[in-house]
This record gives structure tokens, sequence and C-alpha cells, in this order.
């Protein structure tokens, strides 16, 4: 993966960061948390994991 990728990827998972201490005490789906990546769910739990 190139520098310039991996940047990206890493910009998309601190919005989703930033989107679940925003909002701690609501539900929080992995379905949506991927949704705000731009990620399918499936990939979106494989990186965030």
């Amino acid at each position: 993966m190139s520098q310039k990728q991996t940047a990206r990827y890493a910009r998309r998972i601190n919005q989703v960061i930033d989107h679940i201490r925003r909002h701690l005490d609501d539900d929080l789906d992995v379905a949506r948390l991927s949704e705000l990546a731009h990620f399918s769910p499936f990939h979106f739990h494989r990186q965030f994991s």
C-alpha cells in the first residue's frame, strides 16, 4: 500500500473515531460506522481491528 493510500485510510478511520467520541451514548453499529469510513462493513471491520 502506498503512503498516500495509507494516509487516506488513516483519515477515514480517524473520522470514525471522532464520531464514536461524539456519540458515546448512542448506538454504534458497524454498518453506520463503515458508511462513515466509506468501506464495506466487512472491510471496515478488518481495517478497524
